[in-house]
């Protein structure tokens, strides 16, 4: 058992919701070090999280924590919320009072590996992927959608969205394709095969509907790439498209942004992400508006280099400014503080 791991100096850092009682359960053990708790997904709003039926017993587990960290200043203020009206604590600061218990919460927003993506994209190792980006044709344009087969995602809006732009924008037929990296997840749960069905259903209409002898506008992949490959197609993109329909952070968006070059390509990203709190010089959607998103899609297409270059700029700066070693280092220092 890991209380049997444990000596008086460590720290102990729990992740994600599943293991939000582990903290109740040490404390019990008779565990009195530092513990911190981080929610990797998206803190909802006070009246949806009360929507659950054990929603006061899992904030009360939280007291059990010295240090709770959420990816944005706005899952904080969520979980603040809660906190207020499931069991009427008190907001001083940073740190929420109940009864005779505190708990600090505070955002850690997660980092991509910066000099990792920057040393594969300088890398000129081959793999599948480069050599399929050889062979692409210089006259079209190269759309990248890298998730997680996941309903959350917005898969199956964004191809909506392409089919929007191929249909208000008919110059693009024949010059621009996405290709939408599926990597298979939960492949034993219901919900997610129904996904991959959805997204093989429509992308072979889409396809089938615009699609020509030597082109067709959605080629899905379903299955998982190496970063390598990954760096290589997000340095090639002219646009990356990170659309989810909620998310806490969004890792992708980074990483696009990190693997650029000389010619960088446009972030197309959803302000329903954790990432689009601090990335706000990419081109921001609503995933759910085919019409808005299809033509910010054209937007990115048709941008000039120079506003692309000063994007790509500011973005960069905010990503390199907060890498995954920052975001371990500080909620391990503040942990440490608590």
């Amino acid at each position: 058992a890991l209380i049997d791991l444990l000596r008086t100096d460590d720290l102990v850092w729990v992740h994600e919701y599943h293991l939000i009682p582990l903290g109740s359960e040490l404390r019990r053990l008779g565990w009195t070090g530092r513990l911190g708790f981080f929610l990797h997904i998206p803190f909802p709003p006070a009246e949806i999280f009360g929507i659950l039926p054990w929603a006061r017993q899992l904030l009360t587990c939280l007291f059990d924590y010295d240090l709770v960290g959420l990816q944005t200043r706005r899952y904080v203020r969520n979980l603040q919320e809660s906190l207020g009206d499931e069991l009427g604590a008190a907001l001083i600061g940073d740190t929420v009072h109940h009864q005779d218990r505190t708990l600090r919460a505070r955002s850690f927003p997660v980092g991509a590996d910066v000099e990792a993506f920057r040393e594969m994209a300088l890398s000129k190792v081959p793999t599948p992927v480069s050599r399929f980006l050889e062979d692409f044709p210089r006259d079209r344009q190269l759309l990248i959608g890298v998730d997680r087969l996941d309903y959350t995602k917005g898969i199956i809006h964004r191809m909506q969205a392409i089919e929007r732009l191929l249909e208000n924008y008919p110059e693009m037929v024949g010059r621009v394709t996405l290709v939408q990296i599926s990597a298979p997840s939960r492949i034993n749960i219901p919900e997610y095969a129904e996904e991959r069905e959805q997204v093989d259903s429509l992308a072979g209409r889409i396809n089938g509907r615009f699609g020509e002898a030597d082109w067709m506008p959605i080629h899905p992949l379903h299955r998982s790439h190496s970063q390598q490959d990954l760096t290589h197609l997000y340095q090639e993109a002219d646009a990356c498209l990170v659309t989810p329909l909620r998310d806490g952070m969004n890792l992708v968006a980074k990483e696009f942004i990190a693997s650029q070059t000389s010619d960088p390509g446009v972030l197309v990203l959803s302000r329903f992400c954790g990432a689009a709190e601090s990335m706000r010089e990419a081109l921001m959607v609503n995933p759910y508006d085919f019409q808005g998103t299809a033509s910010t899609i054209h937007r990115a297409l048709t941008m000039p280099r120079s506003e692309r270059q000063r994007r790509w700029e500011a973005l960069f700066t905010d990503v390199s400014g907060h890498t995954a070693r920052d975001w371990s280092y500080s909620f391990i220092a503040a942990l440490g503080d608590s």
